[in-house]
């Protein structure tokens, strides 16, 4: 199986905090282009191109959970940022401009099921946890800003970023 896809992998452990492999995440960037780590309990989660989501219980065998375009590209369907908090995974993404250039944040409880809990014109990137709250920022002036979540369901826009 080929992946063509430039992806984020997260699994969730017990603490809900990131943690980062180097000894796993030398094979995975060989083999999927880029790829960072973050952690969650035994279950591996990959995204990327397409907006294409993986899931593994062990990081060999991967399972396709779902999947918008084949083979995608820097487009709308482009998920590039994830993180695991608060029992969940959140996974954002988009851009590539014009019309159809959407961004996205996605939410899963079990990398199966997703949810679309937020859109935007813009590009979605990156996504951050701390302190009781997700953050995201979005691209493109002058629609560029940030947004901040308690639950990853519902968004409050913060500040707006300024050109200078």
């Amino acid at each position: 199986m080929c992946l063509t896809i430039i992806c984020l992998l997260v699994r969730r452990r017990n603490n809900c905090m990131p943690t980062y492999s180097r000894n796993l995440l030398l094979p995975l960037v060989l083999l999927l282009v880029t790829a960072q780590l973050a952690t969650a309990a035994d279950l591996w989660l990959a995204f990327g191109y397409g907006g294409r989501r993986m899931i593994s219980t062990d990081g060999l065998k991967w399972e396709i959970t779902a999947e918008w375009a084949q083979p995608g590209g820097d487009d709308s369907n482009n998920l590039m940022s994830g993180v695991f908090a608060q029992e969940k995974f959140v996974v954002v993404g988009g851009g590539g401009g014009g019309k159809t250039g959407g961004g996205h944040i996605l939410v899963s409880k079990d990398g199966r099921d997703w949810r679309e809990t937020h859109t935007d014109k813009s590009r979605i990137n990156p996504i951050v946890f701390g302190n009781g709250r997700f953050i995201v920022g979005t691209s493109s002036y002058p629609s560029g800003k940030l947004l901040w979540s308690k639950d990853a369901e519902t968004w409050t826009a913060g500040a707006a970023m300024v050109k200078r």
